[in-house]
């Protein structure tokens, strides 16, 4: 099934391959719909698809609620594009750990199979109007996934400006992180960009300009995890969530015993309290859980089908 506009290709012509990340909602798929008129799903719907690519090849599985990586193909200055969709942090439905082990999978993949990324595009909604808390945590994320020797092929897409009413203000958010080196800042001495997407074809196709005449580049979690026979817990990336976890973790078992210190001395509001006191110790469950994901999982020598027919988006 074809949803998008047919880009012919001449016999092996190899694509740029230019990877989209951000957290659930930034825009990934939106960017890369604008930048290549494919209509690939934007954010969840009760059954959706997972996508998974192997070898640069589109593979479609169907899991309900779900979707992993798709890609669309384009031209740009005659040179054929392959926008890659990536998986969100912060997702509703996934933890971030069953994330960063789907990104992984398909790093080594492609990796093993000697196919490396032009670049990587990622998107930061500028909405937002607090420049830390889970948005420190992603940055910090993403650098380890990338790393700095991948720094200069990194675009750092700005979106959601039509959110605010003063753009003024949007551009002091972007200062703020350009200038921290807990945020933007290290990266940009490294040679990333940061560039204002203006939720157009025109302005999606200026940023991956940028992009084009770059250098392939091997990932620092492509590396690590080739280095490591697949092990995720080896992994710059997997350390840094494994601590963030468990910062969170500590915060929420502190949070876990004032309530229940509460609750024994609460004569109204009890039901509320037994309430919250359920809904965290749940919380923390699924923080150990992505803990004990991330010191177990591997990734190598991942087995993917590839039929024939595999539809493309």
């Amino acid at each position: 099934m074809q949803t998008g506009p047919i880009v012919i290709t001449t016999p092996g012509e190899e694509p740029i391959l230019i990877a989209v990340l951000g957290v659930t909602g930034a825009g990934k798929s939106t960017f890369i719909n604008r930048a290549t008129g494919s209509c690939l799903p934007v954010g969840h719907s009760i059954v959706s698809c997972m996508y998974i690519i192997y070898n640069v090849r589109l593979f479609l599985i169907r899991r309900p609620g779900t979707k992993d990586l798709a890609y669309a193909d384009t031209r740009i200055d005659g040179k054929l594009v392959r926008l890659i969709d990536t998986p969100g942090f912060d997702d509703t439905e996934r933890t971030d750990a069953d994330i960063l082990e789907a990104i992984a999978k398909w790093l080594e993949g492609t990796y093993r199979q000697g196919t490396l990324l032009t670049g990587i595009i990622l998107l930061q909604p500028i909405s937002t109007n607090k420049v830390f808390g889970s948005e420190a945590r992603r940055t910090r994320l993403f650098k380890k996934i990338c790393g700095p020797n991948s720094f200069s092929n990194v675009v750092i897409a700005t979106t959601m400006w039509s959110e605010l009413q003063n753009a003024n203000l949007g551009q002091q958010r972007v200062e703020e992180r350009k200038g921290s080196k807990d945020f933007w800042g290290d990266m940009v001495n490294f040679g990333a960009k940061v560039m204002k997407h203006e939720d157009n074809a025109q302005s999606a196709h200026k940023i991956i300009r940028i992009l084009l005449h770059k250098q392939k580049t091997a990932l620092k979690m492509q590396v690590e995890l080739d280095q490591n026979d697949g092990i995720l817990h080896a992994t710059s990336a997997a350390q840094q969530l494994y601590r963030d976890l468990g910062t969170i973790s500590e915060e929420e078992n502190r949070r876990l015993q004032e309530l229940t210190r509460e609750l024994r001395f609460a004569r109204e509001e009890r039901e509320q309290l037994l309430k919250e006191l359920k809904e965290l110790r749940e919380k923390v469950e699924i923080l150990e859980r992505q803990k004990e994901k991330l010191e177990s999982a591997r990734v190598s020598h991942s087995i993917f089908l590839h039929p024939d027919d595999s539809p493309r988006y």
